[in-house]
């Protein structure tokens, strides 16, 4: 019974001495999810292509999984949608995986943090910046209307208030303030086989931080999303 106990004693030494050899697991490193073509916030029926990568780790190695909102859709580092639908909103994430010669043999990164698609079916969308901004940066908002028409006017409101009437489809913040924090829209008219259409985009929130802040992944944000229809009207007459 000495013997055995010894022997036991022996083996479990040995196996720890083994553990204490073998390299550490390596350290995680994170997925990088970016956008290659297209935007963010599109309308249906355009494309959009998303890039996944290790930039920790560059090597050619990793094979990657692209997620929606959780659920599988791919094993390719690059995910393309073409003639988006509506259904396709949703948050897409990668996530890379690489084979190792020794223990644990594999070995996943941290998931990418997601990015956030957003595919409009209505007529006008409002393009603008989806990260937080800091004040006497340039901001620009462009109101963007499907198949690029030739406008005749453009309306843009911050919340119900009206902030300008153009022509121009783009408004530029030469220098942010405080106060530009807010709900942001845009209403286009533009003409179309002769007859005038117009219709408002959904409303889209803007942040400005002041410079002693600092953005945090808990800061930065997409914008928030309203049902609203879209409207279209015929006036008989000129709309200046």
């Amino acid at each position: 019974m000495h013997f055995f106990h010894n022997l036991f004693v022996f083996l479990a030494l040995l196996a720890s001495v083994r553990l204490d050899d073998e390299d550490p697991a390596p350290p995680p490193v994170k997925a990088k999810a970016t956008l290659s073509l297209g935007e963010l916030w599109f309308f249906s029926g355009e494309d959009v292509q998303m890039t996944c990568s290790v930039p920790d780790d560059p090597s050619t190695d990793w094979s990657y999984q692209w997620f929606l909102d959780g659920v599988l859709l791919s094993s390719t580092n690059v995910y393309s949608i073409q003639k988006a639908r509506v259904q396709q909103s949703g948050n897409y994430t990668c996530q890379g995986q690489k084979l190792l010669k020794e223990w644990p043999y594999s070995m996943l990164t941290i998931p990418s943090n997601p990015l956030k698609i957003n595919v409009d079916g209505g007529w006008v969308l409002l393009r603008m910046p989806f990260e937080p901004l800091i004040v006497e940066e340039t901001m620009t908002l462009t109101c963007r209307v499907r198949d690029d028409p030739l406008l005749s006017k453009v309306i843009f409101y911050k919340g119900e208030v009206e902030v300008t009437k153009q022509k121009n489809k783009n408004l530029v913040f030469p220098s942010l303030k405080l106060e530009d924090n807010g709900m942001y829209s845009c209403r286009a008219t533009w003409v179309k086989n002769q007859e005038y259409h117009s219709a408002q985009s959904v409303p889209s929130s803007v942040t400005v931080l002041d410079k002693l802040e600092t953005p945090s992944p808990q800061n930065s944000h997409v914008p928030d999303l309203e049902c609203m229809k879209q409207d279209t009207y015929h006036p008989s007459s000129a709309l200046f």
